[in-house]
């Protein structure tokens, strides 16, 4: 009779206890103190990437060490974090963000209608001028291609294959008219 009082008294002390040393083992570990401030590290990020923009800063914790995520925006228009470390100002990391890229401008590819005029303005220098009887597009090993016929001023006919990407005249044929 004795044992089963010693075990009860043992359950019951453990069930008393538990709830206590589950909520101290809850408790979180002290986080060290940073010994830079968000404007010093600031500095370091604008001296090390002096021409990116920065988007936005936010404490963070990288591979167990408290640092700083600086967000920034490259001149190519990538998006980059940055981690600095919030002890000893030092960058730990710079790692590129996935699947953002840059958006293109609409200014920076050319329309259709651009590259038509360049490949129209290549032929016309290559034979002399002349007055526009057919343009036809192709796919070749160079890639998209032009055919352009002139009629020149002297009665002839100019066939001009113009790669307008390369500038560059793949050929011209010159054919007398029959009369």
């Amino acid at each position: 009779m004795r044992g089963y009082r010693i075990w009860t008294f043992i359950v019951l002390c453990v069930m008393i206890a538990a709830p206590g040393l589950m909520v101290y083992h809850q408790v979180p570990a002290p986080v060290p103190r940073a010994g830079v401030s968000l404007t010093t590290g600031l500095g370091q990020i604008r001296a090390a990437y002096p021409h990116a923009q920065v988007l936005t800063v936010v404490p963070d914790v990288y591979h167990h060490a408290v640092a700083y995520r600086y967000r920034l925006r490259m001149p190519n228009g990538r998006l980059w974090h940055v981690y600095l470390d919030a002890r000893t100002d030092r960058i730990l990391a710079t790692q590129p963000l996935p699947g953002i890229a840059p958006r293109p401008s609409p200014t920076s590819r050319p329309t259709q209608q651009s590259v038509r005029q360049k490949a129209l303005a290549i032929a016309y220098q290559a034979v002399g001028g002349g007055q526009i009887v057919t343009v036809k597009t192709n796919t070749e090993d160079h890639g998209r291609i032009y055919i352009i016929e002139l009629m020149l001023t002297n009665g002839q006919y100019a066939k001009v294959r113009v790669n307008p990407n390369t500038a560059q005249v793949l050929s011209i044929q010159v054919e007398k008219v029959d009369h």
